[in-house]
Order: C-alpha cells, then structure tokens, then sequence
C-alpha cells in the first residue's frame, strides 16, 4: 500500500487549495504497454480517493481512441503538443513526480515559460504541482 503519512501534504492541498470542479493529470503518465506500466496508474487512482479531483490519466479494461492519442503526446510532456493538448481537455493542475523522467524538463519549463506555474512542492513526498496557465496568460 501506499503510505498515506508521506503523500498526505500533497494530496491535502490538492483537495483544499483547489476548486472541486478542477481537473488534474498526474505524471509519468502511463506509457508501457504492460501491467508494470500502469502500476504507478493504481496509486494515481487510490490518491483521488482522497483529493477528490478529477483526473485524466487511471486505467480500465476499455481505452478509446482519444485516451491513446493523449498517451502519445504524454510520453514527451511537458513538449508544448502535450500541454496544449491537456488544457483542451480542461486539465488545471500537474502533479508530477521528482524521481520522474519528466521532473527536471518540467520544473525548467516552468522556470522560463509561462506555459506552467509552480502551485505546491512538496518535499517528503517528492511531488510538485504545477497549475496549466490559461492561453495567452502572463506570469505573476
């Protein structure tokens, strides 16, 4: 199981700092074609239990056409196709984790773009989320 102690911080500010209509994606974003692929998809799942928030990425026995297509462009987030790609489905909010491939590419995107805005960081945990700018919006 998941350890409910370490993830609280996070999964907390989500579920407080958030509007209850928003909607998240939660990195890695499954990418491999086998069950190990999409282990880290169950404790993204058993999260959202908490936080309540909905999400775009989870996993059932049905995956359409617009779920593998998203899957594509995931694999090279945060490349502008996958961000743009996210905010048209109406993702607000990041939650990506450090020992992630995509962790540095993303913190340094949000460093220098306004494409993403750093929200939460969370040490213990080893997650931070980032907020998906509106288009045209500058940063603070």
């Amino acid at each position: 199981m998941p350890d409910d102690a370490l993830n609280r911080s996070w999964v907390d500010w989500l579920a407080t700092h958030t509007p209850v209509d928003s909607v998240i994606v939660c990195i890695p974003f499954p990418f491999r074609p086998d069950v190990a692929g999409y282990q880290q998809e169950t404790e993204w799942m058993y999260w959202q239990t908490f936080h309540g928030r909905k999400m775009v990425n989870g996993y059932s026995g049905y995956f359409p056409g617009a779920f593998l297509d998203l899957k594509l462009s995931m694999a090279e987030f945060p490349a502008p196709e996958s961000i743009h790609r996210l905010r048209g489905l109406g993702v607000d909010y990041c939650v990506v984790k450090r020992d992630s491939i995509f962790a540095e590419p993303t913190w340094r995107l949000a460093a220098r773009d306004c494409l993403l805005e750093p929200a939460f960081h969370d040490d213990a945990a080893q997650m931070d989320i980032y907020r998906l700018m509106a288009m045209g919006a500058n940063p603070p």
